[in-house]
């Protein structure tokens, strides 16, 4: 649903996160609450496409904290 609704607005941020989501098989059994999902559109909004500007100290639920560990684990290998 992730990929139909935000998919072609943020083309940079949403494959990515649906990469990592689709790997976490523990948040595919209890499926995204409805803070995190609204979370995720701000998230696409305010952090640039390689994360470089998201504060680890911020206000974001756990699931988008893990996705840019994950995010920049993939990306310095």
């Amino acid at each position: 649903m992730l990929e139909l609704v935000h998919g072609s607005t943020f083309p940079k941020h949403i494959p990515s996160l649906c990469e990592y989501l689709n790997q976490h098989k523990e948040v595919g059994k209890r499926g995204v609450s409805a803070d995190e999902w609204s979370m995720v559109l701000n998230f696409c909004n305010e952090i640039v496409p390689d994360c470089s500007n998201f504060q680890d100290d911020g206000a974001w639920p756990l699931l988008l904290d893990d996705y840019v560990e994950w995010y920049r684990e993939k990306e310095n290998k």
